[in-house]
């Protein structure tokens, strides 16, 4: 920073190759921020008159940062609207930079790159608009490009069906402004050229479509298709080079179909597929002769059409179909019908299968796994793996990565088996370790999701060793990967459910220490309930304060009802009724006020009821009134849930411990045990509680004197 202020700018030369030289040696050199950076070219603008040298800028970095792409359009939007003698300056790759900029975070601020692109956009139409008028107008006009990279704005900013229904309407737009200029014969031919849709646009408004997930998103993409298959004649009529649609058109058609998980969208998906491959076949026959469109079928298409059949949620059947596609690549590949490599794809991709081939065939059989749950799926998926294996040492490209190993690990930890098959799902971890330190690939390198599917199966498992297993692959995946929250979570309530709850919190102490993973919402939840285990409510109390005042994890209805349930547990500490009772009225006070996840439910009502076992004598009274009165509250309010039969029986324990005496503790039983009928509650616990405390003329009014109710 000190050199640049140093720097002393009246003795540059004033010339733009001087201060570029400046701005793509000094700056370089000394800065690294993006926004220092530009702060630094406004600068260079006040001392050159603001004469725009945004250019020499842009090409000291890359990473489009969001604050700088705001500061830079602003600034060229201001010039634009200023006088003649600024704009002279300004360059269309200017333009072309920030809209690629926008298009590079619409994924992070949709709205805002989406409108700024919008604005860079319009001004060139307003300059293409002078142009027809007047030849000599600005020079500035938009093309392909520009619109292609608002459309990749709209592709990217998440905006669902409306980004995409704008980005087809644009596309439209440039067809309609073609046929106009054409006809009108306003523009020269190579701008008209220029402003023409390409293979590029379509695609670009496709995958778009794909992204949506929308039902209707295979329809649209085909109609989409059929538009462009409608601009190719129009394009041979008036001598513009022709979007020709090539593979990625029909992938991403093949993808709208499969996103969409239509009812026919594999049928729709294999139907394309099937007629490429028949017009190439017929097209190599007949020696190229035919005029009709074709699109060379590549490893890309049938990637996407057995991708149609993974998501299609069709079971085993969609797996064989999946498996068969597979199949039918490799002989298309080995027989050469569809030609040479060179020949046969655009992409250079050819019809050889890839790891994403055979990872989708898993993903297939483990999704078929799910509806069956008897291994079937999971031992398919296992042989593609093998297979893979196999052909990766043999020298061909199907690397079995992270994904298709922890695809096949998870196949294996759904099947209803759980017991034997765990042991396969920790053998395949096991081989992936192996391959790893053998290989040092990272592509092959155990991730936390790996681990993490492992950790989840073996703290559902109930073998004795279960809980020891999963500990020691949350420890071993150090070797490989951090564990994150997830891993920690997981191992923590397996502990808890083993009964190991000093263990499970003593690890989320552990979580706390380590700079690098803030425990979570659920963190702290679990180590609530640890701690409710332990009877430990006063650390428990502690801790939820803590998450309250000095935390950036806000407690939630489950943090609040835990702790109540830790007091609940202490019978024997005489704080336990008013710490209970004061985290309840603390829930209902947020949940009035608005904050609707703060609900507080039965169990936080039952726990808080029960608490009151624990007062002594002087505040029998007051613990008495607040079981009868948590009762009322959650009879009259509408919006809170309705007493369940352990929310009876805690306040029936609660009569029949703490009332004054005989006659009030009959009297208080009958109203309640009333109540507790007339809602359907009355099951073994609570009838037990009543006759053990109610004498047997009482009994009879509800005919709970035998063993039964009637």
């Amino acid at each position: 920073t000190q050199d640049i202020k140093m720097i002393n700018f009246t003795s540059c030369r004033r010339t733009r190759t001087g201060f570029g030289q400046i701005m793509n040696s000094t700056l370089k050199a000394t800065f690294l921020e993006s926004r220092k950076i530009s702060l630094v070219a406004s600068t260079l603008l006040e001392r050159k008159g603001r004469q725009p040298y945004l250019r020499s800028v842009s090409n000291l970095f890359h990473n489009y940062d969001e604050d700088v792409l705001l500061e830079e359009t602003n600034e060229l939007l201001r010039i634009c609207r200023s006088d003649e003698k600024d704009r002279a300056h300004l360059e269309r790759s200017t333009f072309d930079r920030l809209m690629k900029g926008w298009s590079e975070v619409a994924a992070k601020d949709g709205p805002i790159a989406v409108q700024k692109s919008l604005e860079l956009l319009r001004i060139l139409e307003r300059n293409l608009e002078k142009q027809t008028a007047d030849k000599d107008a600005s020079p500035l006009i938009p093309d392909s490009i520009s619109y292609n990279m608002l459309l990749h704005t709209y592709a990217s900013c998440e905006g669902g069906i409306e980004a995409s229904q704008n980005a087809l309407t644009y596309l439209e737009g440039m067809i309609v402004r073609c046929r106009e200029y054409h006809k009108t014969k306003q523009l020269d031919f190579s701008k008209l050229q220029s402003l023409a849709p390409t293979t590029k646009t379509f695609n670009i408004v496709l995958n778009s479509w794909a992204k949506t997930k929308d039902e209707n998103a295979g329809r649209k993409a085909e109609k989409i298709y059929t538009l462009m298959e409608d601009w190719i004649q129009e394009c041979r009529e008036m001598s513009l080079a022709e979007a020709i649609p090539n593979s990625r058109t029909l992938c991403a058609v093949m993808d709208a179909w499969a996103e969409s998980k239509a009812f026919d969208a594999t049928e729709r998906v294999m139907a394309i597929l099937e007629v490429a491959v028949t017009k190439k076949m017929l097209s190599l026959e007949d020696g190229h002769k035919s005029d009709s469109i074709i699109v060379n079928p590549n490893v890309l298409m049938f990637n996407s059409c057995i991708k149609a059949w993974a998501l299609s949620g069709k079971g085993r059947y969609a797996a064989q179909k999946a498996e068969t596609l597979l199949r039918w690549m490799m002989e298309l590949n080995e027989s050469g019908e569809l030609g040479s490599k060179s020949e046969s794809d655009e992409d250079d991709a050819g019809l050889s299968p890839t790891t994403i081939s055979f990872s989708l065939v898993i993903k297939a059989w483990a999704e078929s796994e799910k509806k069956d749950r008897l291994g079937l799926g999971a031992i398919r998926a296992q042989k593609i793996l093998e297979e893979m294996i196999t052909r990766y040492k043999a020298g061909e490209n199907v690397k079995p990565n992270t994904v298709a190993f922890t695809t096949c690990i998870r196949a294996w930890a759904m099947s209803w088996n759980h017991e034997n098959n765990i042991q396969e799902a920790q053998a395949l971890f096991d081989e992936m370790a192996a391959l790893y330190r053998e290989t040092r690939d990272e592509e092959m390198k155990p991730s936390a999701t790996t681990a993490n599917v492992l950790i989840s199966a073996w703290s559902k498992c109930n073998k004795e060793e279960s809980l020891e297993k999963a500990e020691e692959i949350l420890e071993s995946m150090k070797e490989f990967c951090r564990p994150d929250l997830y891993s920690f979570n997981t191992v923590m309530a397996a502990q808890i459910r083993r009964g190991d709850s000093l263990k499970a919190y003593t690890l989320f102490q552990k979580m706390e220490k380590d700079d690098t993973l803030k425990p979570d919402l659920v963190s702290y939840n679990t180590a609530l309930d640890a701690l409710a285990k332990l009877r430990d409510a006063s650390e428990a109390h502690t801790l939820l304060e803590r998450m309250r005042k000095d935390s950036d994890v806000k407690p939630d209805k489950i943090s609040y009802s835990t702790v109540i349930n830790a007091w609940a547990r202490r019978k024997a500490d005489k704080r336990s009724p008013q710490k209970a009772a004061e985290l309840l009225k603390s829930m209902l006070a947020e949940y009035r006020e608005g904050n609707k996840d703060m609900e507080p439910d039965n169990f936080a009502f039952t726990n808080a009821i029960d608490a009151m076992n624990a007062s002594d004598k002087n505040g029998r009274r007051a613990a008495l009134k607040f079981a009868i009165s948590s009762l009322e509250e959650m009879k009259r309010s509408k919006d809170l849930e309705d007493p369940n039969f352990m929310t009876y029986v805690a306040v029936l324990r609660i009569c029949s411990k703490l009332s004054s005496g005989p006659a009030e503790r009959i009297r208080l039983l009958d109203g309640v045990f009333r109540q507790c009928c007339a809602a359907g509650m009355a099951g073994k616990f609570a009838i037990d509680v009543f006759r053990r405390n109610v004498p047997i003329d009482v009994q009879k009014k509800y005919s709970v004197h035998s063993s039964h109710v009637e």
